[in-house]
């Protein structure tokens, strides 16, 4: 097989007056904005903070875990021979792999428009996607070859997953010359749906990539190469993981038919114990206790903070609690976690969120890099319940007051993506009304300097020393 590739407590933002006191519903805001705003302007080069902070963001970023993985299988043994069993317009039918062009075309047309959700609904437009597709009972495979290469154990080794999977078939997608799939993520099915397989069988066709970009980075099949059988080598299947977040799409088929299996990944709760050993971990876990002991680092105090670079289901019913939605931690945001638990930091989630569908992280951006943390008023709900309305698609209707306060929050890796309104639903694969991705930072609190000198020496603030003054040399002269 080939590779291609805790109870915690935080300061927010002024809290509104009494009632009985309150003369406008903003002013409490308004002022908290104002006492904010005096720190805004970027710190020096030299500034203490945004060094350690650029050399933390280093770090972290350099931790990041792979999003996606792909490779092929050999069609011997007990895949040899094959076959998909579907039902056609005469009834049941079936096809031996690999594919010839007659089968392959025939599949095709016996399959049913595929459609996407898009404002609340599914549709079908041509000039997003052009697919048909089967879906079970209607159709099934005669070996799985999920179980049968073995591709699940390959997957949590190779992008670190701690938790048992399982694959369930979903559908078999079948494209025509032209056909095509536009950028989309995966429509979330639970907080467990984790990721999505998508096995290519062979057949006679050029053209139609499957495209996966995440944080600036692509992985891109090339299964029309590799799948077909020659002289010297059997056929094979070519297989992709991706994390179900992560924006996708098939190019265009420029000839011949594309047909993919198509499997939803989900993660149970592994064993008690069960733990895949993060190599990086320990450094960020020495950077961070490194900062937290350089008293030149927030002097005042305040947060340091880690969008985290992926996304996460969201059901109506969870109340997403830090110990809940943690336990879905992917890729590098696991690593994250982990220095900053083995770091003994206090820590919590904030809801990274946005309620346009038009903005962009990066137009939060000044000409300071990201760690310079004055410069930037990141969109973070303390809360996620206040969230609830606004992710499924209600009015959102916001209350300050649990906004917090990024006045002294240096945010050491920004958002990939926003969360806001139903983002998926614009380019998602299928309408669901029951679950959403948010997106969410890990927010650790450093102490004062103060505070941290005396936990550092048990407790016991020491007192510097005041030198004494100086002589002037003429008086020591004349002595």
């Amino acid at each position: 097989m080939s590779d291609a590739s805790d109870s915690r407590t935080f300061d927010i933002a002024d809290q509104p007056p009494p009632k009985k006191q309150k003369k406008s519903e903003y002013e409490w805001y308004d002022r908290a904005y104002a006492k904010a705003s005096k720190y805004w302007d970027d710190p020096p080069e030299d500034d203490p903070t945004s060094v350690i902070a650029a050399t933390l963001e280093d770090k972290f970023l350099h931790a990041a875990r792979p999003f996606a993985c792909t490779g092929t299988i050999d069609m011997v043994g007990a895949l040899e021979k094959v076959k998909v069993y579907y039902t056609g317009p005469d009834g049941e039918a079936s096809v031996n792999l690999p594919l010839n062009t007659a089968d392959a075309d025939a599949l095709h047309a016996a399959g049913q428009l595929s459609m996407f959700g898009r404002d609340g609904g599914n549709v079908y437009d041509e000039s997003y996607r052009l697919a048909r597709e089967h879906r079970p009972p209607q159709v099934a495979i005669s070996a799985d070859p999920v179980l049968v290469g073995d591709i699940l154990p390959f997957v949590r080794q190779h992008l670190g997953i701690d938790r048992p999977l399982r694959a369930v078939l979903y559908k078999v997608n079948t494209y025509s010359a032209g056909g095509f799939f536009g950028a989309h993520r995966d429509t979330p099915k639970g907080t467990d749906h984790i990721g999505t397989i998508t096995v290519c069988l062979p057949s006679e066709f050029e053209g139609g990539e499957l495209v996966v970009r995440h944080g600036g980075k692509e992985v891109k099949s090339e299964w029309s190469s590799q799948v077909r059988p020659t002289a010297d080598k059997p056929a094979r299947l070519g297989w992709m993981f991706l994390y179900s977040d992560c924006d996708h799409e098939v190019l265009p088929v420029t000839s011949g038919t594309r047909v993919t299996l198509a499997y939803d990944v989900f993660a149970s709760q592994g064993m008690e114990g069960e733990q895949v050993k993060y190599s990086d971990a320990a450094e960020l876990t020495d950077a961070l206790r490194a900062a937290y002991q350089n008293l030149d680092f927030l002097p005042d105090g305040g947060h340091i903070a880690f969008a985290m670079q992926h996304s996460y289901p969201h059901t109506r019913c969870d109340e997403l609690a830090d110990e809940a939605l943690v336990k879905e931690f992917k890729g590098g945001d696991m690593v994250w976690l982990r220095a900053v638990q083995d770091a003994q930091l206090d820590w919590r989630l904030l809801g990274v969120y946005s309620d346009s569908m038009e903005d962009d992280p990066k137009s939060y951006e000044t000409d300071a890099e990201p760690y310079r943390f004055k410069g930037r008023d990141l969109p973070a709900q303390e809360g996620f319940m206040y969230l609830q309305d606004a992710l499924f698609g209600s009015d959102y209707c916001p209350n300050p007051k649990w906004f917090f306060d990024n006045k002294d929050v240096a945010w050491i890796t920004l958002p990939i993506c926003w969360g806001g309104r139903n983002s998926y639903m614009s380019y998602g694969n299928e309408w669901c009304a029951e679950a959403t991705y948010v997106n969410v930072a890990l927010v650790a609190k450093i102490p004062t300097a103060e505070e941290r000198e005396a936990a550092l020496n048990g407790g016991v603030v020491v007192e510097k020393a005041t030198p004494e003054p100086k002589q002037d040399n003429d008086e020591e002269q004349q002595e």
